[in-house]
């Protein structure tokens, strides 16, 4: 982990390292922290419901890959966090979408490490963390489903 980084048991990395007129939020996959692997993690972000960036102001917010690794609770957790500690006025990630019913492990034995979510459950999601889902950009070989989202 970077000098100056803090690692918390939600799967973020929180890096100070950068010039406070530049700071960014890395919300990094939760299977690269000492957390569970199996099970409900979304209580794990109560403990850290005022993220160090709270106060400070983004132009937006970025997550890539990082609910293609959470159960639904999980992603319905962070983007609620997102939406009521931070200061943004875009959201932007990147999720697996595909035709299942809402959401599947698509490796069920490891579980969280293809979470699969269809785009009625991502927007459900959206909307219930207080978000406006702006833009849907499809997959290409070079990144998942993506979708831009603004504060209601």
């Amino acid at each position: 982990m970077p000098e100056g980084s803090q690692q918390s048991g939600t799967g973020c990395l929180w890096d100070d390292d950068v010039p406070p007129h530049r700071s960014t939020v890395q919300l990094q996959s939760s299977r690269h922290c000492k957390i569970p692997a199996r099970g409900d993690r979304s209580h794990l972000l109560e403990a850290h419901a005022k993220p160090p960036l709270a106060n400070e102001s983004f132009d937006a917010v970025c997550m890539f890959s990082v609910i293609a690794h959470q159960a639904p609770s999980e992603a319905a957790a962070i983007l609620s966090l997102i939406r009521s500690r931070l200061r943004t006025q875009h959201l932007y990630f990147t999720v697996i979408v595909s035709t299942v019913d809402g959401y599947a492990e698509a490796d069920r034995a490891n579980p969280r490490l293809l979470s699969t979510y269809n785009t009625a459950l991502i927007e459900t999601l959206v909307r219930d963390a207080g978000w406006r889902l702006e833009q849907v950009y499809e997959p290409s070989p070079v990144h998942q489903t993506a979708f831009v989202c603004s504060p209601k």
